[in-house]
């Protein structure tokens, strides 16, 4: 049963043109570059993941601080780059 779902699927999809394909995916992700004062390595961050952090912020009454992530590096503060 398995099997004939999966090639069912995979026929389905081999019809779909490139343009239908994007649209079931949705939008592409937008970045914000993010970098640590510490050692000054630099990262794109999905801007929905910045933006929950942000979020999480502002729930907890600290919408006066700039939100950061933990650098995967050295483990420092990383901001969003100005």
């Amino acid at each position: 049963m398995t099997e004939d779902t999966e090639t069912e699927a995979f026929e389905e999809w081999e019809n779909w043109s490139e343009e239908e394909i994007l649209e079931f995916l949705g939008p592409r992700d937008t970045y914000i570059r993010m970098k640590c004062n510490r050692c000054g390595y630099e990262e794109n961050v999905p801007d929905w993941v910045y933006g929950e952090l942000r979020g999480e912020d502002i729930a907890l009454g600290k919408a006066d601080r700039k939100t950061a992530i933990e650098c995967p590096k050295c483990h420092g503060a990383m901001f969003k780059k100005e």
